[in-house]
């Protein structure tokens, strides 16, 4: 075993610890994949990418829902498309632009939540407490612009 690869998986190991779990093989594979991941995935993708690792559907499911109760995943739901899952990210603020034609997904860190928080706490009739929040940009992505200007 390298010495890279030992590192992350200590980080894996790590990680499912702190967050109280015991530390199985297939959730040590399925975080150790998410970290891999530049952008959030579908259930299905994720599947899809540890399928020779024999870890069926139903126990994915289970391991994200797991992940996600105790803080490790992050769900994103965009525009009814399916809920994909990152890696909880506690020092970045995560956000995301979607293409609207396509779908495609790209990353983005920051935003002034502290500040947008204050203010719709102090605008808020019904709300004292903020515990989080989710931040999606839609538009449309160079490839599909593209596209569109082709056709007029």
């Amino acid at each position: 075993m390298n010495k890279v690869y030992k590192k992350k998986y200590y980080d894996t190991v790590q990680i499912i610890k702190r967050a109280g779990l015991s530390v199985t093989e297939p959730r040590c594979l399925l975080l150790s994949f998410l970290h891999k991941k530049k952008y959030p995935l579908t259930i299905q993708k994720i599947a899809n990418g540890l399928k020779n690792h024999k870890i069926n559907q139903v126990t994915i499911y289970r391991i994200i829902d797991i992940f996600k109760h105790a803080g490790v995943v992050r769900e994103i739901n965009l525009h009814g498309e399916r809920s994909r899952y990152e890696i909880a990210d506690s020092k970045h603020n995560r956000h995301h632009i979607v293409c609207t034609r396509c779908h495609k997904l790209e990353n983005f860190i920051g935003c002034d939540y502290q500040k947008l928080k204050k203010n719709a706490l102090n605008r808020s009739r019904y709300f004292s407490k903020i515990t989080g929040h989710s931040f999606e940009l839609y538009g449309l992505c160079n490839k599909c612009m593209k596209t569109l200007s082709t056709f007029q």
